[in-house]
């Protein structure tokens, strides 16, 4: 009943405000700190499948998440009619490449970054953000 109110949306502090209950996944460090930090109930399934069955059961409100992660994961699990995607934003994140220090390819860290630089400059990073349906204004 308040999709539209959801779909409104515009940041973490309007989630809390509007006494928002969201699900995740036990292990999202992000919510942890993010959304519960800021006082938003989270509730908390075992996995990130079992996160997309508590939604279409109505066991809390909304899932913040990434739509070219979650699109095909609601697909996969036949809940496309029952889960309903909004232009809400609850927050904006950064991803980041990790490499751990006792990899191999450890050294090349540097190589990496100004491989990543030389695309944006070049405009592929956008390129290669919006062929998974995101618009990028970075």
């Amino acid at each position: 009943p308040r999709i539209a109110a959801i779909g409104q949306l515009d940041g973490l502090v309007a989630i809390r405000n509007g006494g928002y209950r969201v699900l995740s996944y036990l292990g999202n460090g992000w919510i942890e700190n993010e959304v519960k930090g800021l006082g938003i109930p989270v509730i908390l399934a075992t996995t990130v499948d079992g996160m997309y069955r508590m939604l279409a059961a109505k066991r809390g409100d909304l899932i913040i998440e990434e739509q070219s992660l979650a699109t095909p994961r609601i697909a996969d699990q036949g809940l496309s009619d029952r889960i309903i995607e909004t232009t809400g934003i609850g927050s904006e994140s950064g991803f980041h490449i990790l490499i751990s220090k006792k990899s191999s390819h450890a050294f090349r860290i540097d190589q990496l970054e100004r491989g990543v630089e030389a695309m944006r400059s070049r405009g592929r990073l956008n390129q290669i953000i919006s062929s998974y349906g995101i618009n990028s204004n970075k």
